[in-house]
């Protein structure tokens, strides 16, 4: 007997990729799951050492997780390489610009190269002012040529560009206590409409976190991961000069806001968007980035004998989820499906066949999960409603669970 019900699919926003690859994981997370202490023992004056910082590290005043010295920071993003700098006061990840990766993905074309655009000067004399400057009008040009089609990954942060050079001066020369809480006078961002794009340069004290040092060359041992030759910083030192990373590896001041340097490029992206996806940071095996999007969704079985464990009600890009299914009927046949129908590679984990205990890792496009027993027929999804996204079932012979993805547009600090 042919009997018919009607079940309506939740719509979920996920991502992820198959169960055989390596699981993903939030670059914040890990950045918070390996900090070796706090830095309240640094002297930021001098260079990042074994002694003096060389790892992850927490910053308490502004609750951020930070690489600083010699590390192993290195990733792969847009075709391009890039230097995970850390966590943000405004919930991101930041990335310094690290030149082009070889044929091999590998990142160990650095020095100079590392520097997007060459030789620029940062404005007229006297100017400290990021948004008037030349080097602001140049790293617009250069994100709208090589980075506008990934501009949807991108947070709106907070750029520093403190141009208060006696309290700059003070904080940083001869106190030597950089910080990552920025003044709202000074804040870049896009929507305070000081930026066009979500795009600018390391602070000073992003470059003193680092492990540059101020003034002097580091020693044998000494190191910081930002050290790729002459580069401009954010911050203004004087009236007329702005601290810089010199090319004798440490930072020092400029001899004007006309001094022509190079430039580092600085993006952002949300820290529930930005995962690791393989690799080990190194320059010749980077890092892969992965930007997913978060969005809220639900999991919900259609029906008692399909059930979603540990009474998951959300799931993350690369999350496990685990489902069982009738104990009291044999599994024929699991797969997954799109919402047309179409076949989609997701590999599924066979926990315990004989209590029909599985598991699948959340990929980032449609699936559904189509479970067919011995004694019925498959699964046909045959109608949708957009608004609810209702699928017409065979009731007492199939079970169908369906997850439905929806990406966000922008993301947003």
């Amino acid at each position: 007997m042919m009997c018919f019900g009607v079940a309506t699919l939740v719509v979920a926003s996920i991502g992820v990729q198959n169960a055989n690859a390596i699981t993903p994981y939030l670059i914040s997370g890990f950045l918070e799951n390996n900090y070796i202490s706090d830095d309240s023992s640094f002297d930021f004056l001098k260079h990042a050492s074994a002694t003096n910082g060389n790892g992850i590290y927490y910053n308490s005043e502004s609750k951020t997780y930070y690489y600083r010295g010699q590390v192993d920071n290195n990733i792969i993003y847009a075709n391009r390489c890039w230097q995970i700098m850390g966590t943000t006061t405004d919930g991101a990840i930041k990335f310094i610009y690290n030149g082009f990766s070889s044929e091999s993905e590998a990142c160990e074309n650095m020095d100079n190269d590392s520097a997007a655009l060459l030789n620029i000067s940062y404005g007229a004399a006297n100017n400290g002012s990021y948004v008037e400057s030349n080097a602001k009008a140049e790293l617009e040009a250069w994100f709208a040529d090589n980075l506008k089609d990934y501009a949807d990954d991108f947070a709106d942060v907070i750029y520093c560009n403190d141009t208060n050079h006696v309290d700059a001066h003070k904080r940083i020369i001869e106190d030597g206590k950089p910080t990552f809480i920025c003044a709202e006078e000074h804040q870049l961002t896009v929507e305070n409409g000081k930026l066009t794009y979500p795009i600018a340069m390391m602070s000073a004290d992003e470059l003193l976190f680092s492990g540059a040092g101020y003034g002097v060359a580091p020693s044998d041992g000494e190191g910081y991961y930002a050290d790729t030759g002459k580069f401009q910083t954010l911050t203004q030192q004087s009236a007329n000069k702005m601290f810089y990373n010199n090319s004798k590896h440490y930072m020092n001041r400029s001899s004007g806001t006309n001094y022509s340097a190079n430039i580092r490029p600085v993006i952002a992206i949300a820290s529930d968007s930005a995962y690791i996806l393989g690799g080990s940071g190194t320059k010749l095996d980077p890092y892969r980035l992965k930007v997913v999007p978060p969005v809220p969704h639900q999991v919900n079985s259609l029906d008692d004998s399909l059930q979603i464990d540990d009474d998951i009600d959300s799931a993350l890009f690369g999350e496990r989820v685990t489902f069982t299914t009738d104990k009291n009927r044999k599994v024929k046949k699991i797969t997954f499906t799109n919402k047309t129908g179409e076949p989609v590679t997701v590999d599924l984990i066979v926990i315990d066949e004989e209590n029909g205990k599985y598991a699948f890792i959340m990929p980032d496009h449609d699936i559904y999960l189509n479970v067919e027993y011995e004694d019925g027929a498959p699964s046909n999804p045959a109608t949708f409603d957009a608004s609810g996204i209702n699928v017409l079932l065979l009731a007492s012979c199939a079970i169908v669970f369906g997850l439905i993805v929806r990406t966000n547009s922008m993301r947003k600090k």
